[in-house]
C-alpha cells in the first residue's frame, strides 16, 4: 500500500495573477508571490485569508527602466511590511536585481518601494527576529562551478524609505555565507534557492541544480558556526529542489522539486528524507509548499520548463496531513 499523499485542488489564483511562486504563512493568511510572466506583467503579491478567500495584495509598478518585476520569494517581517525577491538576472545583468518592500499602514498595502539592490537571483526569503535572510541562486559561475549564498538584512535599514545597496562578495556585511552547485556530472546551474529556519537556529537551504540539502548552523551572536552539504536526495527521486519551509508541528522541512512534481521532507532531528507527494495531475511543477493548521499549500508557477508546458490553469493545490 502506498504512503504517499494527493495534492488536490484548493485555489484558482487567476482572478489575481498567474504564476504564483513563493509562499510565506503569517497570522492565519497563506501569502504568494505572482511572478506574472505569462500575463507580462508587473509581479505582485497575493494571499489566501484565513477564510479561504484568494485576494490580490498589492501589484508592482515597472522599473523606472521599464523592466517588469519578476518576483519569486515572498515574506512578510516583523514591522509588518511584505518583502519580495525581484529577480532581474540574465547572463549580461549582474547585480541588477532587487528586493521590494510593500509598506502597511494599520495593516493595509500603502505603497512599494525598493528595499535593497545589488542582488544577482534573489530567491527564497526567510525570516527570523527582525532580519531578513534571502537567497541569492547565483552569485558567480566558473566552468561547472556556481557559487550561490544567503544574504543578511535587519527590517531596521529599511526605515524611511531607504534603498540599501549590496555588493554580492564576503567583504560585503550583508553576505552570510556562500555554497557550491558542481555540475560537472549533470544538473543545473542554479544553487540556493529555498530557505528557512527550525526551532534551533538552524537554516536549511536547497540546492536547485545538485538536489542537496545545506544546513547553516548559527551561533547565538548570528554568526556562522557551520556551513555545508548535509544530504543529497537524487538516490529517492528528487531531480531538483525549490522553495522549503519548515514544519514546527512535523520537525520536518518540507521542500518542492518542479521537475520532478514532488513535494518531499527532510526530518531535522534524524536527517532523513522522504517522499510525501509524486505525480502529475495537479502536482505540476510545484515550486513551494507551506504549511497552515492541518494542510501544505502548494504553488506551482507554471512555466515552460523541461518536459512541462505552460497551460492556462493559475491554481494552488492543497495536501491534507
Amino acid at each position: 500500500m502506498s504512503l504517499l499523499k494527493t495534492a488536490q485542488f484548493g485555489y484558482d489564483l487567476s482572478t489575481v495573477g498567474a504564476n504564483a511562486e513563493g509562499l510565506f504563512v503569517h497570522q492565519g493568511y497563506v501569502y504568494f508571490g505572482l511572478h506574472n510572466v505569462s500575463l507580462n506583467k508587473p509581479g505582485g503579491v497575493g494571499r489566501i485569508t484565513p477564510d479561504g478567500k484568494v485576494e490580490k495584495v498589492f501589484d508592482l509598478p515597472l522599473h523606472a527602466d521599464g523592466k517588469r518585476p519578476s518576483i519569486l520569494g515572498v515574506a512578510v517581517g516583523s514591522d509588518g511590511h511584505v518583502y519580495l525577491a525581484d529577480c532581474q538576472f540574465t547572463d549580461t545583468c549582474w547585480g541588477g536585481s532587487c528586493l521590494w518592500r510593500i509598506v502597511h499602514e494599520h495593516g493595509v498595502p500603502v505603497r512599494a518601494e525598493i528595499a535593497a539592490i545589488g542582488l544577482n537571483y534573489p530567491n527564497g526569503i526567510a525570516v527570523k527576529g527582525d532580519c531578513l535572510y534571502v537567497s541569492d541562486t547565483i552569485i558567480k559561475r566558473e566552468g561547472a562551478i556556481t557559487t550561490s549564498g544567503v544574504i543578511k538584512f535587519t527590517v531596521n535599514e529599511f526605515k524611511s524609505g531607504k534603498t540599501v545597496a549590496v555588493k554580492m562578495e564576503p567583504s560585503d556585511p550583508h553576505y552570510l555565507c556562500d555554497m557550491t552547485t558542481d555540475t560537472t556530472n549533470g544538473g543545473f546551474p542554479y544553487g540556493a534557492n529555498g530557505i528557512t529556519f527550525d526551532d534551533s537556529n538552524n537554516l536549511y537551504v536547497t540546492d536547485f541544480g545538485t538536489c542537496h540539502i545545506w544546513k547553516v548552523v548559527l551561533d547565538a551572536d548570528d554568526k556562522v558556526a557551520s556551513c555545508a552539504s548535509i544530504v543529497d536526495t537524487k538516490p529517492l527521486g528528487f531531480m531538483t529542489l525549490d522553495g522549503a519551509h519548515y514544519d514546527a508541528q512535523e520537525k520536518v522541512v518540507w521542500f518542492a522539486d518542479p521537475l520532478g512534481n514532488s513535494i518531499g521532507g527532510l526530518r531535522v532531528a534524524t536527517g532523513e528524507v522522504f517522499v510525501l507527494a509524486r505525480g502529475g495531475g495537479i502536482l505540476d511543477l510545484p515550486t513551494d509548499v507551506a504549511r497552515l493548521g492541518n494542510k501544505l499549500y502548494v504553488v506551482s508557477i507554471n512555466i515552460d520548463f523541461g518536459p512541462h508546458k505552460a497551460t492556462s490553469e493559475h491554481v494552488m493545490s492543497v495536501i491534507k496531513m
